[in-house]
């Protein structure tokens, strides 16, 4: 539901006051206050054609870009920088490992037991019918 346009307006330029305030002062920004979301919200509401539009987008896009973290460039060369069709190159230090035409080895500890490999049924009655102390029944019943 949008605001009428007074309050949309009155909203934009608090948005903007508080971001030039957070530049010039250097401060970081609070998520709390949503200052992002208004900000967006406010560069949506340009017109779709507008030049002020599209370079407030490129900023933000290109602010965001430069404050994420990438993953770290491979330091084997061009022929490690991606993954191959064959399955290759995924692992900087076993290249070979998932590549089409290799055996599968598994690189960590399965986390389901398999169907068959069930544990013994000695240990399992020892685990749960085991007695700490011993009660005689009153009826001198011995199971």
């Amino acid at each position: 539901m949008r605001l009428s346009s007074t309050t949309d307006t009155f909203l934009d330029y608090k948005t903007l006051l508080e971001v030039i305030k957070g530049r010039v002062t250097g401060e970081l920004v609070d998520d709390r206050t949503m200052i992002m979301e208004h900000l967006i919200q406010a560069v949506a509401g340009l017109p779709p054609l507008s030049k002020n539009r599209v370079e407030l987008t490129n900023g933000f896009i290109g602010e965001l870009w430069n404050t994420l973290q990438h993953p770290p460039q491979s330091y084997m060369g061009d022929q490690f920088t991606y993954r191959q069709p064959d399955g290759s190159n995924n692992n900087i230090q076993f290249p070979h490992i998932g590549a089409a035409n290799t055996p599968y080895a598994r690189s960590c500890r399965p986390t389901i037991t398999p169907p068959g490999n069930l544990p013994d049924p000695g240990v399992i009655y020892d685990c749960i019918m085991k007695r700490y102390e011993y009660k005689p029944h009153p009826n001198g019943v011995s199971s």
